[in-house]
């Protein structure tokens, strides 16, 4: 059977839990991340680890900080041995971070919300080369999420949403 490419609506758009848009910057090097060299460190709850394959932009890893910035983040031993392993999977690339401020419109936000989108994240843009893999299986919310990607997001979906959706023939 095949797809048909078709739009899909909002089935109760009133009723969307959460939206949010999140602003990625270009890809640095962790040694510019780690001297303090990209300004959004202090306000980024999300980060990708990318590179361009082929003529276009991939993440081969997404995460989320809440407590911590994210170069403190990937300073920590279980960081730096999933760089190693995308390092020795794929010698050719050169890996990069991207880091994503969100914009919740006044919203408040907590951990629990920051988790679900960092999940709808990795389950909107997963591929066979990605190490995230627990989120890829388990993904689930009890909210409606609306997720736009701007700035440099093409290592990303623009817009994902997780919900009820129709489609009108």
């Amino acid at each position: 059977m095949k797809f048909e490419e078709k739009t899909f609506y909002v089935a109760w758009p009133d009723y969307v839990d959460l939206k949010v848009s999140i602003r990625w910057t270009a890809p640095a090097m962790h040694d510019v991340l780690f001297s303090n060299h990209v300004a959004e460190d202090d306000e980024a709850y999300f980060y990708a680890i990318t590179a361009r394959c082929r003529g276009a932009w991939y993440a081969y890893y997404i995460g989320m900080v809440y407590d911590q910035s994210a170069s403190l983040r990937h300073r920590q031993g279980d960081h730096v041995e999933r760089l190693a392993e995308l390092k020795r999977r794929h010698p050719d690339l050169n890996f990069g971070i991207s880091l994503g401020v969100p914009d919740f419109n006044e919203v408040c936000f907590d951990r629990r919300m920051i988790e679900e989108i960092e999940g709808l994240l990795i389950y909107s843009n997963w591929h066979e080369d990605m190490i995230n893999i627990r989120k890829v299986d388990f993904f689930c919310s009890p909210r409606q999420i609306h997720v736009k990607n701007t700035g440099f997001s093409d290592h990303l979906e623009k817009e994902v949403f997780y919900g009820v959706t129709y489609r009108s023939d």
